[in-house]
């Protein structure tokens, strides 16, 4: 009988510790997307930033790199272009247009007094690149 008084006497005590107990609050656990490594640019810089990107021909466009892989170039017409990029090293800056499979490469320079000239592989178009931001 004394087990049995005892051992109510535990249940009730269990029951009174829980009631008091602050309730349980599960956190939300965010998956968080793995970050891209930093790729460095001809200037020695990390590759995403703002560009002003002028052509054999003269034109200028801005191409806004983004660190998360992605880029949007405006010409001087009202053009527009956007896809993703990679930079496998200072020299060589990738694109790939949106829509399209294959990427666009350059090899990329910078000469002795700093200026930055970015030639399409397979091609003698070179373009010179001034970083805006």
């Amino acid at each position: 009988m004394k087990k049995l008084i005892f051992v109510a006497a535990l249940a009730v005590a269990a029951c009174g510790e829980t009631a008091t107990e602050e309730p349980m609050v599960e956190e939300e656990v965010v998956a968080e997307e793995p970050a891209m490594e930093t790729a460095m640019a001809a200037d020695g810089m990390a590759t995403p930033g703002v560009y002003e990107v002028t052509l054999p021909n003269g034109d200028v466009w801005t191409e806004t790199v983004n660190a998360d892989g992605t880029y949007t170039s405006a010409g001087p017409n009202g053009e527009e272009e956007s896809g993703t990029w990679t930079q496998e090293s200072p020299e060589r800056y990738c694109t790939t247009k949106e829509g399209e499979t294959e990427p666009t490469c350059y090899s990329e320079t910078m000469s002795e007094d700093g200026v930055w000239s970015s030639t399409e592989e397979g091609t003698e178009d070179t373009a010179t690149v001034v970083r805006v931001s």
